[in-house]
């Protein structure tokens, strides 16, 4: 299997208005899967690959729980939470990994996240040290694709997402964490198995993906910039969204078996929510009027920088 794939078969997925006009155009694909890998919905190529980058986190998040560590360290819910997302650099979110570095008994220069601290994956990072820690792994050098957890990592993700061998190639991601490409059908395959985890994986990993479903829920604060759609959808619907970085965008419908996953091709997020919302309309997954609020609520604003709307974002698909 060819490593790249160009974008020949993506398809315009959104148009951006200003001002009447047409603004900019948005490209790529995306795919609907259940648990056994039925395609349920497409759109362009369901077999573009991408790097998951941080959509991957809560899949990196599972030996965190599998190996101990989080008993051992005493980590709660809102630990395992910005573990297993993306956060702004805000002070209270530094706050929180350095807690979890005091929990582990782990120095700061430890980490080798980007930018340090505030990097938005310092998260997974302090997540990566604190399995190292458990298990005596070196904590030098964590962030190479050659140690013993991110080998453990990679066993991981092609297990959850039902990789062979010949579908993964690793990369090196902006954080300095090793990122993984793979198929788009692949990656919602793996949200789809997560949506329903009993079903799908042995008794640890299963309770690892429903705490960390669980902890992405309730404390939003631990993926900064995930929308919290049970605002509107209540307990209707249950999702696991996590977006990565370049126009990637996973999630899972909790309890349905069901997994999305998009790549845009020029890495813009402005279509990521409005595709992903308009594909579970279309299987009734959530309402028309479901629909229409979460499009009020969450989909990006086309606003000048005084918060004047301008223009809007309209789908083609």
């Amino acid at each position: 299997m060819s490593k790249f794939v160009a974008f020949t078969n993506s398809v315009p997925l959104a148009v951006v208005t200003r001002s009447g006009v047409q603004d900019a155009l948005h490209r790529g694909s995306a795919v609907v899967v259940d648990a056994a890998g039925t395609v349920l919905d497409e759109v362009g190529e369901r077999g573009t690959r991408a790097y998951i980058r941080s959509a991957a986190k809560p899949i990196q998040c599972i030996p965190v729980i599998t190996s101990g560590a989080a008993d051992t360290f005493g980590l709660d819910d809102a630990d395992i939470a910005i573990i297993s997302g993306s956060h702004a650099g805000g002070d209270d979110q530094v706050s929180q990994v350095q807690s979890i570095l005091r929990k582990c008994r782990i120095d700061e220069d430890r980490l080798e996240s980007g930018t340090g601290i505030r990097d938005n994956c310092s998260g997974k990072h302090v997540g990566m040290l604190a399995v190292c820690r458990q298990l005596g792994y070196p904590l030098a050098g964590y962030a190479n694709p050659t140690h013993p957890h991110q080998q453990t990592i990679i066993e991981t993700l092609m297990a959850i997402c039902h990789l062979g061998d010949d579908e993964l190639h690793v990369g090196v991601d902006g954080c300095s964490a090793p990122i993984h490409y793979f198929s788009i059908e692949k990656m919602a395959r793996g949200y789809a198995r997560m949506s329903m985890p009993d079903q799908h994986f042995g008794g640890q990993t299963a309770g690892a993906i429903r705490r960390i479903t669980a902890a992405m829920a309730e404390h939003a604060g631990g993926h900064t910039g995930e929308p919290p759609y049970h605002e509107v959808l209540g307990d209707d619907v249950r999702l696991l969204t996590k977006a990565g970085g370049n126009g990637v965008y996973c999630a899972a419908v909790v309890d349905h078996g069901i997994g999305f996953a998009m790549k845009v091709e020029g890495g813009d997020r402005e279509p990521l929510r409005p595709v992903f919302t308009r594909m579970m309309r279309r299987l009734g997954l959530v309402s028309e009027e479901q629909a229409t609020e979460i499009e009020r609520r969450f989909w990006p604003p086309v606003e000048n920088r005084r918060g004047q709307k301008v223009g809007s974002i309209e789908l083609l698909i």
